[in-house]
């Protein structure tokens, strides 16, 4: 049985994600990216991106105890940063179906379920064994020719590098308050 049979199809129908997704998960072939199904937690998070999950969390049994996986959600919500929010609140809103690719500096990052995608069809590593990956701005062609190849649709999230006040005439007056403040880059969707 596959990793990901066992964790989004629990007999009743009922899955823990978006129904987009269950079937590229259960398509995985590559033991790099089966490995980080494990570490997704839908219960809080669109993407099943967990912060605080181990890189050893594959190893670890499915007859955890309930409150292990309340303590995780709860240090997981904690450790969110603006960043990470945004992202979550994209994804959920807009993009559920969609792989999110999201300028950090010289990277293009991505979380949960997007980063198993990217590991999976454009042959990336996860960093630090997590379930999130990213490429250098110079591979974002490959990584998108890879996923589109895939049958995946992709949104990619640039940083603005400009005022707030050209931000707000090109995305809109409320873009500025839902990034966050002064303490997030302005991103835009390229």
């Amino acid at each position: 049985t596959q990793p990901a049979d066992n964790k989004y199809n629990n007999g009743d129908g009922d899955a823990s994600l978006d129904p987009y997704w269950v079937e590229p998960l259960l398509s995985l072939t590559k033991s790099s990216s089966r490995s980080l199904v494990r570490q997704l937690q839908h219960q809080y998070c669109p993407m099943g991106y967990d912060p605080s999950a181990s890189p050893f969390s594959t190893l670890l049994s499915s007859s955890n105890t309930t409150s292990t996986d309340e303590n995780s959600i709860n240090n997981s919500k904690k450790r969110t940063t603006s960043l990470l929010s945004f992202i979550r609140h994209q994804k959920q809103i807009h993009f559920n179906d969609a792989i999110m690719l999201v300028r950090v500096g010289d990277f293009y990052e991505t979380y949960g379920i997007d980063a198993i995608m990217l590991v999976e069809h454009c042959g990336l590593n996860p960093m630090a064994g997590k379930a999130r990956a990213g490429c250098p701005w110079r591979n974002v062609q490959a990584t998108l020719d890879g996923l589109t190849n895939a049958g995946f649709r992709v949104a990619v999230y640039e940083e603005w590098k400009g005022d707030d006040e050209e931000f707000r005439a090109m995305v809109g007056t409320d873009a500025i308050e839902q990034t966050g403040g002064k303490s997030l880059k302005r991103r835009y969707l390229a």
